[in-house]
């Protein structure tokens, strides 16, 4: 078996496609281990093997911007794509935790602290575009607290500030 890099030529292509389609793996269909189920010794390899192991966060932003576009690609275009999807964006937690940070973990409308919190967007998320990631448009509310804002769940109203 050769070591080291060497160029692919088409022929050597070729010869791989024909292997894989001989053992059965062809394009556009699925997986041969579609249906299975790993075994519980796989499982307890596979977890000890990524124990301990941390995402740098350059990693965490390029698995979050192929979430992104795997949404966009399956046909969420124009206002609605999908409920919730910007949650799993790291510049978005970011922002949540920055917003958080700053409040000292504690509601602004009702100064209660050690309860679910959410942070709300002073200015709208869809209608500001340019202000959802500034920390500034951002308030540390409960979710009673939260529920009273004039544009909570994108509720018709006027926006704070």
């Amino acid at each position: 078996m050769p070591t080291g890099t060497f160029e692919r030529t088409e022929t050597h292509c070729k010869n791989i496609s024909l292997t894989l389609k001989s053992k059965g793996y062809l394009k556009g269909k699925p997986s041969l281990f579609k249906g299975r189920k790993h075994s519980e010794e796989s499982k307890l390899k596979s977890r000890i093997s990524h124990l301990g192991q941390k995402l740098p966060d350059e990693q965490k932003l390029k698995i979050a911007k192929t979430v992104k576009l795997s949404w966009d690609k399956r046909g969420r275009h124009g206002k609605f794509r999908g409920l919730y999807f910007h949650v799993r964006d790291a510049k978005y937690k970011n922002w949540r935790l920055s917003v958080f940070e700053r409040d000292g973990y504690t509601c602004q409308d009702c100064r209660i602290t050690g309860i679910y919190l959410e942070a709300h967007h002073i200015k709208s998320w869809s209608k500001y575009p340019e202000l959802r990631y500034k920390v500034s448009n951002g308030l540390t509310l409960c979710l009673d607290c939260h529920k009273k804002t004039d544009n909570y769940k994108n509720r018709k109203g006027v926006n704070h500030g």
